[in-house]
């Protein structure tokens, strides 16, 4: 006969801490950097012309971490929404999309007829979004959390003190007068036995290695701006950058970039016709945060005068 186990039992073991297992996504510190690397990109690309019917936090959430969504017709007008879809045509594509809306119910379109597919990237004929580098990163990011705030942790116990049990209460009374700030100690002993305490000194200072690891960090947030389309500079790489690696870094990027910008240009572009420039797809479009790219270039030339 199995062994009950009441509600409140069943919460407490689901929420308690294992500190012998190691939970990397579940996580506040994962969440946190979830969130952060995509503020990153959600920064890199500036939509203008959005309708006011329209929620751009939505279509960058739907867009950015589901790879797709529809620009469809509706009966409150021309929206982008969350969509699956089906069906095949002579080029591997969709012909259908299908809408599950809390408030206007389902929606059925045909692409390119009454409704627009929009998305970022698509490989092998699959709608792809940047979750997979995003969980890949803030996995990295939440473990070197994890291993900055252990090393600060261990780097707060320098001493073992080990003896008798006397002996060390009066270590102990020793330390504590000295950590509330008396300037010295008057201790008496019996000098036929004087008892002797061990002591281990914890090198702190070459344990603590959370400098390398912030570095480390950094290093890693500029290998996921690479990915995304952010020209940067990996400062922790080398104590001096050339010309050409810059460059080289440049180049990648933009490849990203205009890539992903040309997709979603192309997809507004198809709703225009297919909606016969009504005036919430008219000025559809979406660049590169200028502001964003400027501040990276300025970057890029002043470590490229160390050379």
């Amino acid at each position: 006969m199995s062994k009950k186990i009441g509600f409140s039992d069943l919460i407490r073991n689901f929420c308690r801490v294992n500190p012998k297992e190691v939970e990397s996504m579940n996580n506040l510190a994962y969440m946190e950097n979830r969130n952060y690397l995509y503020s990153l990109i959600y920064s890199i690309y500036n939509f203008k012309g959005i309708p006011a019917t329209w929620d751009l936090d939505y279509l960058r959430d739907v867009l950015f971490q589901e790879g797709h969504g529809t620009i469809i017709n509706t009966s409150v007008g021309i929206q982008f929404f969350r969509c699956g879809y089906s069906g095949i045509n002579m080029h591997e594509k969709p012909t259908h999309v299908v809408v599950s809306n809390p408030v206007l119910g389902q929606i059925n379109g045909t692409i390119n007829d009454d409704c627009v597919l929009l998305y970022c990237l698509c490989v092998n004929n699959a709608y792809l979004n940047f979750e997979p580098v995003v969980q890949k990163y803030a996995l990295m990011l939440a473990q070197i959390d994890a291993s900055i705030n252990v090393n600060l942790i261990n780097s707060r116990i320098p001493f073992v003190f080990t003896g008798d049990k006397e002996t060390l209460k009066s270590m102990q009374a020793a330390y504590d007068k000295i950590t509330e700030g008396s300037p010295a100690l008057f201790m008496a002993m019996d000098n036929s036995e004087v008892p002797v305490a061990q002591t281990w000194f914890n090198n702190a200072k070459n344990q603590f290695i959370a400098q390398d690891l912030y570095n480390f960090k950094r290093s890693i947030i500029c290998e996921f701006l690479t990915r995304i389309g952010v020209a940067n500079v990996n400062i922790t790489k080398k104590e001096r950058l050339i010309t050409d690696e810059a460059d080289g870094n440049n180049g990648e990027t933009n490849c990203m970039i205009s890539l992903t910008l040309n997709n979603i240009n192309r997809c507004f572009d198809n709703a225009r016709m297919v909606f016969e420039n009504a005036y919430e797809v008219a000025g559809l479009k979406v660049e590169y945060n200028q502001e964003i790219l400027r501040g990276f270039k300025n970057e890029l030339a002043k470590y490229n005068q160390l050379q």
